[in-house]
This record gives C-alpha cells, structure tokens and sequence, in this order.
C-alpha cells in the first residue's frame, strides 16, 4: 500500500472533483423522451396493422425508481394482436452501457431494445468508457443515439432496429 496517512487518505476521498455535476431531473426528462420516441417509432412500424384493427395499442403508466433519480412515472405500451398481448416494459436509463432499455415482453419470450450511440453495431455492442486517471479535457458525450435491439448475453451485440427487425422481434416473443 502507498505511503500516506490515514488523514491524507481520508482527505483524498472528500477532495472536490472537477467532474461536472449531474442534472438528474434533466436525465429523467430526456428519458422520458426519449420513451415516447421509442413509442412513436413502434406505432410507425405496426401502423398498417393498426390502421386495420389488427392490432390493437394500449398505453398506461408505471413507476420506476432509480438511484440518484428517485421515483417518477413512465408511460408503457401494451400491443395486442388476437389473443397475444406483448408488454413494452420501460427498464430505466440508469443502465450499464447505454442511454436507456425497454423490454418487449409476452408470456412467451422477451426482447431487448437499448438506446445506445449510433455506431454500437460497428462496435460490437455497447460501450463503456472508463478513465483510470483524470483527463485535463472531458470526453466528449455522445450526441447521437439510436435505439437498438441488443442480443442475450455473454457476447451483446446491438442490432439496427427498422420495421423488419421489430416484426422479426415481435415474432420471436410471440415464439412464431
């Protein structure tokens, strides 16, 4: 162990960092934004089928509570096609490696949506940044986000989301 005393120790931990500080009431407010895009885009790609009574849209609200943000209320969506329902389950977007996470469930299978920077699926998958020792210039945030489905673990891969993926993904819930 280092050479320094308890008190220097101790000193360290409480010493002000130049880490600007986060607007968590703003966080929750872009999430939820970015929730009702995620909707938005869900009813652009089932239009048709909804637009012909085949599938019908349900919208409710749920709580979430998250660390820092605390407990605030979300929108969800519930898509029922004949006798199936499938469950959009907002996640949060206090979540490891990305922006925010919808669920897409039914009673049979669950599907995986990740807002995440655009580039994820040339990466690999999404990305975590790590600094080992303060940098003298922030890094810069990503300013492009894009919704993605992410695959199961242990190799998460995010995977464009369009209408075709969104239907492949309604199928494979509904285990078609």
């Amino acid at each position: 162990m280092a050479n320094i005393t308890f008190d220097d120790f101790i000193d360290q931990q409480i010493a002000p960092t130049d880490e600007p500080e986060v607007d968590w009431d703003k966080e929750r407010q872009e999430w939820q934004q970015n929730l009702s895009q995620f909707y938005e885009l869900v009813r652009a790609f089932m239009g048709k089928y909804i637009d012909q009574g085949k599938v019908r849209v349900r919208r409710g609200t749920k709580e979430l509570h998250e660390e820092f943000i605390g407990r605030y209320a979300v929108e969800t969506m519930t898509l029922e096609i004949g006798l199936n329902k499938i469950e959009f389950d907002p996640v949060g977007t206090n979540v490891i490696g990305a922006k925010g996470r919808v669920d897409m469930c039914s009673a049979r299978g669950t599907v995986k949506f990740v807002l995440v920077s655009e580039d994820a699926a040339e990466i690999g998958g999404p990305r975590i940044i790590e600094r080992a020792e303060p940098v003298s210039e922030p890094i810069e945030p990503l300013k492009h986000w894009a919704w993605k489905i992410a695959t199961p673990p242990p190799r998460v891969r995010c995977l464009e989301l369009c209408e075709e993926s969104f239907q492949d993904a309604i199928m494979e819930v509904l285990n078609a």
